[in-house]
């Protein structure tokens, strides 16, 4: 057990690099924790840290290193998977964030944070049925998940559900909390699906 002492130094030097993270002051982040690091190799808390701002310098690789050594440590630590799938995705592995994201799910079957990034991914490598399963149980969680039920409807749109997609997009677009790109993706969305099913109408009316 480590002694009272260095505890104290190791959570103090974690709170600080925290700070710092959330001010952006990265570099100055990296010698804290590497003073962390120095009292405990394998503090959880300072590896996950350190794997942040690896990612927020567009250092992957760094970040991977990082969640391999805290995972090897630490295997029950969800948020190591999480950040490793986010890591590899970076670097476009998309298998290996696949099977992280799915590590994370055999333990929380619930985490919607997992779920939504896997979900990312499917779409990305355009298999969208297992995109709207992984949507699917996210919003049986959450059903208020504003990026979930957005997601969904682009989803539903690609497989030729139209009202589906135009429900979630309308509940969507209700929501509070979209970033702006994403509410005007979906207005379009939502725009091009109405103007088809007004010309359906016209059509068979």
């Amino acid at each position: 057990m480590m002694p009272s002492g260095l505890l104290e130094y190791l959570e103090a030097y974690s709170f600080r690099a925290f700070e710092e993270i959330s001010e952006r002051n990265f570099p100055q982040a990296l010698r804290t924790l590497a003073k962390a690091l120095r009292i405990d190799p394998t503090s959880d808390l300072a590896l996950l840290l350190r794997s942040d701002v690896w990612m927020a310098t567009h250092c992957p690789r760094q970040a991977i290193r990082d969640l391999n050594a805290l995972l090897a440590e630490h295997p029950g630590c969800l948020a190591g998977y999480f950040r490793r799938a986010e890591a590899r995705l970076a670097l476009g592995h998309w298998h290996a964030a696949i099977r992280n994201c799915t590590e994370v799910l055999e333990r929380d079957p619930r985490n919607t944070a997992a779920l939504h990034l896997r979900a990312i991914i499917w779409v990305d490598r355009r298999r969208n049925v297992k995109a709207l399963v992984d949507l699917d149980r996210l919003l049986g969680v959450d059903g208020d998940h504003v990026e979930g039920r957005i997601d969904r409807g682009f989803v539903r749109f690609l497989l030729g559900d139209l009202n589906g997609s135009r429900g979630d997009l309308e509940l969507g677009l209700g929501m509070s909390g979209i970033e702006d790109e994403t509410r005007d993706g979906a207005a379009k969305l939502l725009q091009h699906i109405r103007r088809i099913q007004r010309e359906a109408m016209r059509r068979t009316g």
